[in-house]
């Protein structure tokens, strides 16, 4: 049995031995806890310290395995092959056209309804502070080209980092984007919105969507826009603002350029910090987009039977560019049988200091 800090999540409703689902936990030496299920790689709950030293979960989701399985198919799981959109879940490579899964009308969203995150992964080896998954992707799966060999590992330091490593190899080019998609709320209460928090992000532009929120390939300066957040400011502060885009989506839904092309070594690409309890979370990566999602007119019923409601938690999604296959100045998704895709993510956990 799983000695978890959660008083609503009981181990034995994420543990189906006919589908090889289980549930792991990580912990490190200052008490933060991250617990995880196989089952798309999902963070169930994830436990970090505020300016008293109070311990709160600070991801949305549900108390159990059955919930993960039927509400909200994306909420703090694995996303791939390819995040975000394809437009009419159609592109072409070398000449060659393909067709995948399209889940959001006419449009392919995060790999499609079947994509990574509904898959069970093997645990190659797990302890309580690392967890190594794998699965195989089979060609054709939501339509994709290529078998795909994915190792992920996931690792809960003393530095107070989750780290996310990603290696991928296919035996035929395909397009490969993959992203990870908590849903924050660092005041650890779900019921309250995250409008309060502020937010930092380091991007002169973003990529331009058009109206069903697909990429268009134009770049979009951040100046004197709801858009510019590289000075800290409250989420909120424009999240209602008359700006056509801000509009189309009821807040931010929008991919923030960080980089030119994908690095070797990781750099920060988001701050965000709980201004009344000190709770702060930076995010590295590796990647040169960041999605940044504000759970716009969300209405579910989650942990503990809170009513999560609009604007209940904030994602911060490092990724390529959206509907990159289709643009061909964006950075290349296109791994070669030659190449490995290698990808970090690092949420790092602190608290404002006074």
């Amino acid at each position: 049995m799983l000695n978890l800090l959660s008083n609503t999540i009981q181990p034995s409703t994420f543990f189906a031995a006919e589908k090889g689902i289980q549930l792991f936990r990580l912990i490190n030496k200052n008490g933060i806890e991250a617990v995880v299920t196989n089952y798309g790689i999902r963070l169930v709950s994830l436990y970090t310290p505020d300016k008293d030293g109070a311990m709160d979960d600070i991801v949305l989701g549900y108390d159990t395995l059955h919930e993960f399985e039927t509400k909200n198919p994306f909420m703090n799981a694995i996303i791939g092959r390819v995040a975000n959109r394809i437009a009419n879940g159609k592109f072409a490579i070398n000449g060659e056209q393909f067709e995948v899964n399209t889940n959001l009308g006419k449009h392919c969203l995060h790999g499609g309804a079947n994509g990574l995150h509904m898959q069970i992964w093997e645990v190659k080896s797990a302890n309580d502070r690392m967890i190594h998954f794998y699965h195989h992707s089979k060609s054709g799966s939501e339509g994709f080209p290529g078998n795909l060999q994915i190792d992920v590992s996931m690792e809960l330091t003393d530095e107070d980092e989750l780290k996310i490593n990603y290696w991928v190899n296919s035996d035929r080019p395909t397009p490969v984007n993959l992203t990870y998609h908590p849903y924050f709320n660092l005041t650890g209460s779900s019921s309250e919105q995250i409008v309060n928090h502020l937010l930092q992000i380091p991007a002169d532009k973003i990529t331009e969507n058009d109206k069903e929120d697909v990429a268009t390939g134009n770049f979009i300066a951040v100046d004197d826009s709801p858009f510019d957040f590289r000075m800290a400011k409250p989420i909120g502060q424009n999240i209602a603002d008359a700006h056509p885009l801000i509009k189309n989506c009821g807040g931010y839904d929008h991919n923030f350029v960080l980089q030119d092309e994908a690095k070797t070594i990781p750099f920060i690409a988001a701050k965000l910090t709980e201004p009344n309890n000190g709770r702060t979370l930076e995010v590295w990566t590796t990647q040169p987009g960041l999605q940044l999602y504000t759970s716009n007119g969300v209405n579910d019923i989650g942990k503990g039977n809170v009513t999560y409601g609009n604007h209940s938690a904030v994602c911060l999604e490092p990724q390529h560019f959206p509907n990159s296959p289709n643009i061909s100045h964006f950075p290349s998704i296109l791994l070669s049988k030659e190449k490995t895709y290698t990808h970090q993510c690092i949420f790092k956990f602190g608290v404002a200091q006074t």
